[in-house]
Parts: C-alpha cells; structure tokens; sequence
C-alpha cells in the first residue's frame, strides 16, 4: 500500500502543477513536464497499459456486439427470402396488380432475394473502427452495417411490392420494424463507441503526446504527418503547430487552412487551451480511478488480516482442529498417513469474506495447468485480482517456511500472467497463513508489495497461531524471489 499511495500523491502532486499553470506557454510547458513523467515513470507506465487493456476490452464489445448482430440480420434474411417466394408465387399466379408504376419499379427486388450470397459487396470490408479519426467525425459504415442497411431496403422494396400486388403485408411490417431496430441498435452501438473512446483516458494521452511531438519538433520530421487525420481537420493542432513550425512549405499550408471562413476563434486561448486541460484532466481521472481501485484491493485485505489476527483467530483455530482430527481418524482407519487441507479451509474462508464485501469470486479457476486458489471480481467495473494461499505450519506433521513461501510466490506470478491475457489481471495476492507455535519462526517481507514488470505481487503474512515474541523474523526479499 505505501508504494501505490506513495505514487498516488507524486500523481496529484504532477497534476496539480499543470492544473495552476497560468495558461500559454506555461500550460504548455507543464503539460510536456507532465507527459514526460508519465512516459519516463515505471509505475505510470503500467497504469497506461492498463488504460489500453481496459479501451481494448471495450472495443472488444463492439466487435462482439457486431457478430451478434450479424447473427439476428442472417435470420431476417431468410425471412425476407420467405416473404420473396411468397410474392414470386402469387405474381405467377396473375394476381392483380394495383399499382403497374409501384409494380415495375419494385419486382426486381424478387431476383435479388434468391440470390445466395447477397453479402458478397462487402465480403472484404471489416467492422474495424478508425480511431484516428473517430474524434473529428462520425463513425464512418462498416460491414454489419452496409449489411444491415442493404436488408433493412429489401425488406421496404418487399413492402412497396406488396402493396402494389394488394397483398397481405403484416409479416412484412414486422420484418421491416425488426430490421429498423437492427440498425438503431447498430447506430447507437457505433456512436457509444465513439464517445467512450472520445472520453477515455488513452486517447487523451495519445493526443498530449502529439502536442509534445509538435513542441519537441518531432512531427515535422515527416511532412506526411500533416495530412493525415489527427492533425489536419483539428484546427487547434494548426494553431500549435504555427507556434512551433519552422518556416516552411509546411507553415504556408498551415496558415491556408487558418484562413478559410469557416475557421474562427484563431488563438491559443479559446482554441487550443480548453482543449488540453480537458485532455489533462482525462488522463489524470482515469491513472487515478486505476491507482485508487488497487489500493482499494489492498485495503481490502489488509483488513482482512486484522480481522483474522485479531476476531476471528479462535475461530480458525478450531476449525484447523477439527479438521485435524477428521482427516488424522479417517487416515488412521485406512491405515495411511493424514492428508491436511488447511489451504482450502483457510482459502474458502477469504473467499467468503471477498463474497460478503460485494466480489464475484471463482474458485479453483482451471486454466491449462494454471489453477490460482481464488480469481474475484470478473463481474465487476474494478479491476480483477489473483489470490494464491500457502499455509507454512511446524504443526500436525508439517514443517513447511520459507522456500515454501517462495513456491507460491512464483506459481502466483505464472497465474496472473496467465490470466492477464484472458482477464486483464495486473495484481496477484499471496496470502500466507503462519499456523505455528511459539517456537515457530514468523515470516516477513522486505516490501509491502512489489512490482514486477507490469505485474503488482502483495504478500500478506497472517498470523493466527500463537506469535514467537523471541526469535527474530525470517525475511523474504524481492531478490530472494527473483532469484528463484
């Protein structure tokens, strides 16, 4: 908790001094220094990884939205196929046309219901969204909905064909008022896109850094960069990069375009300004709700270990008894010797805690050959995290410490690699149960937690056998750990 809460406040401590900047070239000064720190910060780059993982999983929903809507369109379609032969039948049956003009500019539509591969015009086009761009316009057409549309038109020329045949249109009606909710689901999805990526933090990163690239000069290396569509329709971008451009071909074309009537407000102050304090603020709110939420987790068992320590020790100790003395009388009949399962009695026990504060917690969570004792919180907006319990005891016939200790903490940092690829988990929990008495030696780590990479590991040693108040602790060192 120290070294995220120490992070939390030097983060604050940045944001603040951008925050009072008085504007012009001192707000873009402060924002460079701010940029800077985040890129050059170990921990800062890890929240902005996070960042990413979280905007990718959210565009991931798109693509799944799509599918599903491809799914619902394929069976429209076969639907609108129906409704096709219907009308091909009656047609040949010389039923009465009411409506010859409605007629002659409708029947073509009953060749291009049989056609079988109807999708094929965007065969080779994607549901991919253009992130460049998708802040200086709408979400541009992609192939769900140039599917979506293309059925949404059979299915009114169907009903104008109807109708000009004087047929019974109802399951027409009801394919056309599906099809039309089909594509507002489609539409409203696309601009929910563009507006959570419009408001996350990633991007805004992103946009900062171009302004720091813009100052630094290192846009101008490649003159192509000006035409493409982060810069070019973004009049404030213009503004900065008059201030920085040298002069050139470039700045000639830059003032063009600050010339044209539709450009207004051409100053730092009401253009560019607003702009990269929201973007500031963007940035900060979501590092913070990030370093916030971990150490929300790292509360959360830190009071768990209190609670075990100081409430509910007794308890724990019968229960540890009572199974004790199950399995050693079950093991004695069998004539074998006594399998404990402390780690699970202990392991269930955190996870009913984690269950009664309001996490989603799975159990055993069987991954390959991964099997992290407890994965929580899968069904919340917070991040996941990986719990790994090891019980070290010099009792019921078990002498197990350090090296033990340090097992869990490599088979912890296999898990949540492993589950940072499926579920996006950063944080792993090692959770050491000390059952022992009072000769056994106590158990200490050099650090409150450590980061490792991308990955944040969090020992906790808990105590709950009688405390060796005479011998010293037995220390286990970042450098042990990664040495093994």
């Amino acid at each position: 908790m120290v070294i995220t809460q120490r992070w939390i406040d030097t983060l604050d401590q940045q944001y603040v001094l951008v925050e009072n900047s008085q504007g012009g070239p001192r707000l873009l000064l402060a924002m460079r220094r701010f940029v800077i720190f985040l890129d050059a910060d170990s921990q800062a780059r890890r929240y902005v990884r996070e960042m990413e993982h979280n905007w990718n999983q959210a565009h991931k929903k798109w693509f799944d939205c799509c599918h599903e809507m491809r799914r619902k369109l394929s069976d429209l379609e076969c639907r609108a196929r129906a409704i096709g032969a219907t009308l091909d039948a009656a047609i040949e049956n010389s039923i009465q046309v009411l409506d010859a003009n409605a007629f002659d500019s409708s029947k073509h539509i009953l060749i291009r219901v049989r056609e079988p591969e109807w999708y094929q015009p965007w065969a080779n086009l994607t549901d991919n969204l253009d992130l460049d761009s998708l802040h200086i316009e709408g979400p541009h057409q992609t192939q769900t909905g140039h599917m979506i549309s293309h059925v949404l038109s059979i299915g009114r020329t169907l009903a104008r064909l109807a109708q000009a045949v004087g047929m019974e249109q109802q399951s027409i009606s009801e394919l056309g008022a599906e099809t039309e909710g089909l594509w507002r689901q489609y539409r409203s999805t696309q601009w929910r896109v563009k507006n959570n990526w419009m408001s996350s933090g990633i991007h805004a990163l992103e946009q900062l850094q171009i302004a720091v690239r813009i100052m630094d000069g290192d846009i101008f290396v490649d003159p192509g960069y000006l035409t493409r569509p982060k810069i070019e329709p973004l009049l404030p971008w213009i503004i900065l990069m008059l201030m920085y451009v040298p002069d050139s071909q470039e700045k000639d074309q830059l003032e063009w375009w600050l010339q044209q009537p539709e450009t207004t407000n051409k100053s730092f102050e009401k253009d560019l300004e607003p702009l990269i304090r929201s973007y500031l603020h963007q940035v900060y709110a979501e590092l913070r709700f990030l370093a916030t939420s971990r150490l929300a987790h790292q509360h959360l068992v830190e009071r768990y270990k209190a609670r075990c320590e100081n409430y509910d020790w007794k308890y724990l100790a019968e229960l540890i008894q009572r199974h004790a003395k199950r399995v050693g009388k079950k093991a004695k009949s069998r004539q074998k010797q006594p399998r404990y399962e402390f780690e699970d009695l202990l392991t269930l026990h955190f996870a009913s805690y984690l269950h009664d504060n309001g996490y989603a917690v799975h159990y055993r969570l069987r991954g390959g050959v991964h099997e992290p004792d407890l994965l929580a919180n899968l069904a919340n907006e917070l991040e996941p995290i990986v719990v790994e319990a090891k019980v070290v005891s010099q009792t019921y016939g078990t002498a197990r410490g350090k090296q033990w200790i340090i097992e869990g903490l490599r088979s912890l940092l296999a898990y949540v690699e492993k589950c940072h690829s499926d579920y996006g988990v950063t944080n792993g929990y090692l959770l050491v149960f000390r059952m022992g008495s009072r000769t056994s030696p106590k158990f200490t780590f050099d650090q409150p937690e450590w980061v490792i990479g991308q990955f944040t590991i969090v020992p906790k040693v808990i105590n709950i056998g009688q405390i060796n108040k005479n011998s010293p602790s037995v220390v286990i060192t970042r450098e042990d750990f990664l040495q093994e």
